[in-house]
């Protein structure tokens, strides 16, 4: 008995619940969309028009004049949902109308609906509908999809470093989605970075209303050519419903088929479809010697700090560089500071921003400078230089030279003083003040050489000095490790280029030209970029020549001839064979062994 009394009294709550007024937690913001039963009907069917309001308060839409069609009835549904603890309400106006006896066969537009709401206006998409004749049979319409997924580009092409940004989004018509596993596109060829949390909104396709999640990711393609981005993935499980008839009316309440249905869950497991971006590479022409790599939209600003100083002090030279773009391509700014200051290495500080989808911030170089000589000294003029994306040409920021007065250094002569005991004064000093006590008199007794220690005992104080050494070697290495990103990719150059070059032999062995063209050109890039601390996309002989100078007798033709090979194999591979790929993959291996020998 008290079972069934707890039943109805919970069931007597949820009723009252749903009676009491009710408001949304999204404040002002309203979806309006159209949509309707049918997309083909004939004059004798009748067609169902629904209007969603998502917010609005209590607002009423106006409906748009309908040419041809005659209204029969009107009706109006509310639900409520709570997602991530907040009230949504919806409201769905439907109204069922039937074609005109005189409408003429073909496609009719409905026009935009509208809705007024706290002085401003709102209107829903238009939809499109197709009558046709009496006695044909309206062309079957596929059932919507109820989950799928989808991936999109900015823009179909871009330069290396160039921010494009993707846009995963998930529609779902069916709630209840849970255990959500959600894989991002690899990130091959690309680096990847987060545009913030995901957009959640509603869209209508081909009439039926979808929930949306939308994730966004600024990428930046890092070497030229084709690049193959996702699929990205989802998982987790949706539920299910089937009825099933039930004992009695009060056999399991609180159970999931309480009201006929038996709930369950299927796990599922959708893709996006790949996406495609043309990778173009930086302009060989008029590419200024201050460009390393940085692609975007920058400014330029430079300052120093204290002006006026003592020669001998030090000086902060503060660079900042602002502006949309990937920072991690901006290296400090040239600046050709002659021998009137002792410069030490500069220190960064990247502050990151990100303004509707586009990554940028600032990053700011301090540079520590000490003047070598008094007088009025300059700082001379800081150059940066860039790539454009919008228009393709390479922009070069110049600031003005810092001026810098440095004063000379007063020095006092050195006084000497007398201690209270004339006696203890060595001759030969004069005397000015009495106030120093000498500590010693005279020298010390010399040993004899009987009197030496025996040089075997000094041998377990110098064992250990070898070892400590070697430690304190390889703990300053792993410190420039961890510290100089340069330097790790140069150590770790050879052992990558190796890795690549066995997958290559995999790719050749199992007959993908394509594949095995592709990973051995990146492969050789790679190399060179670590090796050399140029920018993928701008290596090449022009950029490598003067580091190759005096390195070897054609070093630099070999290296362009191989650039030259793979490149072209890469983008047309159709008639090359296994005995071709042999033969490329032993000149690459044959110039790095040579580039090994290069002093970076």
């Amino acid at each position: 008995m008290r079972i069934l009394v707890l039943k109805f009294t919970v069931l007597f709550i949820i009723t009252l619940t749903g009676t009491l007024p009710l408001s949304s937690a999204r404040g002002d913001e309203i979806s309006f969309t159209a949509s309707v039963d049918r997309r083909s009907i004939t004059p004798d069917d009748s067609l169902i028009y629904t209007l969603t309001i998502e917010g609005g308060g209590e607002a009423v839409p106006e409906l748009p004049r309908l040419e041809g069609f005659h209204l029969l009835e009107t009706s109006v549904g509310t639900s409520i949902e709570i997602i991530n603890n907040q009230l949504r309400q919806t409201r769905n106006f439907r109204y069922t109308f039937r074609p005109r006896s005189l409408l003429q066969p073909g496609d009719y537009r409905i026009p935009p609906a509208i809705l007024r709401h706290g002085g401003r206006t709102y209107a829903s998409n238009p939809v499109t509908v197709r009558v046709v004749e009496r006695g044909t049979a309206p062309a079957p319409e596929a059932e919507p999809p109820p989950l799928f997924m989808e991936a999109s580009l900015d823009r179909e092409e871009a330069f290396v470093n160039e921010q494009v940004t993707l846009a995963v989004r998930i529609f779902f018509r069916r709630p209840g989605l849970a255990n959500l596993n959600y894989s991002p596109p690899p990130a091959t060829g690309m680096i990847a970075e987060s545009l913030g949390p995901e957009r959640r909104y509603q869209r209508v396709i081909d009439g039926a209303r979808y929930e949306v999640i939308e994730i966004r990711t600024a990428i930046f393609p890092i070497g030229p050519g084709e690049l193959t981005i996702g699929p990205a993935e989802l998982r987790g499980t949706v539920p299910t419903e089937r009825r099933e008839p039930r004992r009695s009316p009060f056999d399991d309440f609180f159970s999931d088929d309480f009201f006929g249905f038996r709930r369950d869950r299927e796990p599922f497991h959708i893709e996006s479809r790949p996406v495609s971006l043309r990778v173009k590479p930086w302009p060989r022409e008029e590419r200024p010697a201050e460009f390393d790599g940085a692609v975007g939209s920058f400014d330029l600003s430079v300052g120093a700090n204290p002006l006026t100083l003592d020669a001998g002090e030090a000086v902060t030279l503060t660079i900042r560089v602002e502006g949309e773009g990937n920072l991690a391509f901006v290296r400090p700014p040239r600046v050709d500071i002659g021998s009137e200051f002792r410069v030490y290495p500069p220190e960064e500080e990247v502050r990151p921003d990100i303004r509707e989808d586009r990554i940028g911030g600032e990053k700011i170089f301090r540079q520590v400078l000490i003047p070598q000589q008094a007088g009025e000294l300059e700082i001379p003029e800081v150059r940066f230089g860039f790539l454009d994306p919008e228009s393709g040409d390479y922009r070069l920021l110049r600031s003005r030279p810092v001026r810098i007065t440095a004063r000379p250094v007063e020095t006092e002569p050195v006084r000497l003083v007398e201690a209270p005991d004339p006696g203890i004064v060595r001759p030969g000093i004069p005397v000015q003040e009495a106030d120093i006590l000498y500590i010693k008199e005279g020298p010390e007794r010399w040993r004899r050489r009987r009197d030496r220690p025996p040089a075997g005992r000094f041998w377990p104080y110098l064992l250990p000095w070898p070892v400590i050494l070697v430690l304190r070697k390889l703990q300053d290495r792993r410190e420039r490790i961890r510290s100089d990103l340069t330097y790790a990719r140069r150590r770790a150059a050879t052992r990558v280029v190796r890795e690549r070059f066995r997958k290559a032999r995999k790719l050749a062995r199992a007959g993908d030209r394509e594949g095995f063209h592709g990973e051995l050109h990146r492969a050789l890039l790679r190399y060179l970029s670590d090796k050399s601390g140029v920018p993928v996309g701008a290596v090449g002989p022009e950029t490598l020549g003067e580091r190759l100078a005096g390195a070897g007798e054609g070093l630099k033709e070999e290296l362009e001839e191989v650039l030259r090979a793979a490149e072209h194999a890469r983008y047309a591979p159709g008639g090359s064979g296994a005995g071709d790929m042999r033969t490329l993959l032993e000149k690459v291996e044959r110039l790095i062994g040579r580039m090994e020998k290069v002093k970076w």
